[in-house]
């Protein structure tokens, strides 16, 4: 994936920290994997969903 070197780390989880984790650089996103479950899974989609309503609604 190129430009994606913000997103992760070298051991593939996200370079951002909980609760910021799922949103990166250049339209790019990180759900589920932030270790912390199916309720985190459903948070980072549901952010993700509302980021990109958001930005289409404008």
């Amino acid at each position: 994936m190129q430009g994606g070197d913000c997103l992760l780390n070298k051991d593939g989880y996200p370079k951002q920290m909980y609760p910021h984790h799922w949103k990166g650089e250049n339209g790019l996103y990180c759900v589920g994997l932030a270790r912390r479950g199916m309720y985190t899974l459903g948070s980072d989609a549901q952010n993700t969903a509302d980021h990109i309503f958001n930005l289409i609604s404008k």
